[in-house]
């Protein structure tokens, strides 16, 4: 057995447990499966967290991204296609799919995907500094390393 193929072996007996049935598993089960040359065994992987775990977008987007690595574009954008929308808060996932429609070429669909988190982000941001930038400071010697010092001094206390 090649290491790929005993990797995958463990990883399907992982699975089995509802602690370990997570979606780094399913991501390196696949992988050991593209190592074997297992593409569709690859994708089954995926097919079977997503009918397990209905909704989890890390198994939607998992798939879409093998399905990219494996050049099998149609079916990627059939399955970004179906994909539900993502809540502001699932930004990560976002523009994991916005970055999958930019490396298909459909760069208007990109920027319809990334703009709406990026713009949060960055209204986000601007308030953080707003708001940082009108705090006094905390005392008259707020330096680093003064604060270190009191800090490690309250700390052996």
């Amino acid at each position: 057995l090649g290491l790929a193929e005993r990797a995958g072996y463990f990883y399907e007996l992982l699975r089995e447990s509802e602690e370990y049935d997570r979606p780094e598993l399913w991501r390196r089960l696949a992988e050991c499966r593209c190592r074997e040359g297992d593409e569709d065994g690859a994708l089954l992987v995926y097919l079977e967290a997503i009918r397990d775990h209905p909704g989890n977008h890390e198994a939607l987007v998992g798939k879409a991204e093998l399905l990219y690595e494996l050049d099998r574009i149609e079916e990627l954008e059939a399955a970004i296609e179906d994909m539900p929308a993502f809540t502001l808060e699932e930004v990560q996932f976002t523009l994991r799919v916005a970055q999958l429609l930019y490396l298909c070429g459909r760069h208007s669909d990109f920027l319809a995907f990334a703009l709406p988190p990026l713009a949060t982000s960055l209204t986000a941001l601007r308030a953080a500094r707003i708001h940082e930038a009108a705090r006094p400071p905390l005392s008259e010697s707020d330096s680093d390393e003064e604060f270190a010092k009191e800090w490690r001094g309250k700390k052996t206390e």
